[in-house]
């Protein structure tokens, strides 16, 4: 049997199959805010798309009246697959296939000249599993102009304490992480959503993530667990929350459990690496020193804008 946790999960050479890409061109909720801020920008622009998939978004891009499209795609068979869509959609003297891996990429593969968008949907909640930050990271300094804009542009990553059922049919005991797919059973959520970090496209961003943050318990009960999401802010103005497909809400299993009261201030620590494992993630959730508390809220727990 297949998991939706694989899928989630794409293996360290990067493929996917083709039953994951037929989620994820079925998925509307995924779909619809990308060829939104497609069609709002792509005129006139030289595109680069990395990670290009079926090849769909772009396609997309060349029908808005893009000037030039860079179609990056480094896995052999479905960079074949992406070709034949392109030539079936009527758009191969726009869009051009590249067949390598976007963090290798240089100006003389894109003819020597800056790209104005890109496109990039290597993502995953908090980065953990793709390679979005270090591929945005390799675009930023070699391939980007000045005024380029980026597709998505912002990650929003949030945490919530939560306390999870880890114990089922009061026989077995299971702690783990666990992804927050339709049929999963919701945790109880004890807090607001507190910005744990802001991960902006445009710039470079770091890879190895040690952050600790203030968060204000909402209601009494057993932290054990965090809830973990990054609504992405796709263009201005348009978003994305999650869906089964793409960026679904995480659940990991604290170090230790932590009884709270309402109105507790609570220090969640956060330890992984970019582009690894949910084995890796490390949070721990301590009450906050009394100092902190004697201050007031003010900066703590900050919502998503």
């Amino acid at each position: 049997m297949t998991s939706r946790i694989e899928y989630n999960n794409p293996n360290p050479e990067g493929g996917l199959g083709l039953s994951y890409h037929y989620e994820i061109l079925s998925d509307r909720d995924r779909v619809a805010p990308l060829r939104r801020a497609i069609e709002l920008v792509a005129e006139g622009r030289r595109v680069l798309e990395s990670g290009a998939g079926s090849g769909v978004l772009s396609i997309l891009a060349a029908r808005a009246g893009a000037r030039q499209v860079y179609a990056v795609e480094k896995d052999p068979a479905i960079a074949c697959w992406v070709r034949k869509n392109v030539q079936r959609s009527g758009c191969g003297e726009i869009v051009r296939v590249i067949e390598k891996d976007a963090r290798s990429l240089t100006l003389d593969d894109i003819d020597g000249q800056e790209v104005d968008l890109i496109i990039a949907e290597h993502l995953s909640t908090w980065q953990v599993m793709e390679p979005q930050v270090s591929v945005m990271n390799h675009l930023n300094r070699h391939l980007a102009g000045n005024a380029a804009l980026r597709i998505p542009e912002r990650a929003f990553n949030c945490v919530e304490l939560a306390h999870s059922q880890f114990r089922f049919e009061d026989v077995v005991d299971l702690r783990t992480y666990y992804f927050l797919f339709t049929g999963i059973r919701r945790p109880a959520i004890l807090s607001a959503p507190a910005l744990f970090k802001e991960v902006d496209f445009r710039e470079l961003n770091e890879t190895s993530i040690d952050r600790s943050i203030e968060v204000v318990a909402t209601a009494a009960g057993v932290v054990n667990s965090l809830q973990l999401t990054s609504p992405l802010r796709v263009l201005e103005g348009i978003s994305f929350q999650s869906s089964d497909s793409l960026m679904p809400p995480v659940v990991v299993p604290l170090l230790e459990d932590l009884e709270v009261s309402a109105g507790d201030l609570v220090t969640v620590r956060c330890r992984y690496s970019c582009e690894t494992n949910w084995t890796r993630m490390h949070c721990e959730a301590t009450a906050a020193a009394l100092e902190a508390a004697i201050q007031g809220s003010e900066g703590v727990g900050t919502r998503l804008p």
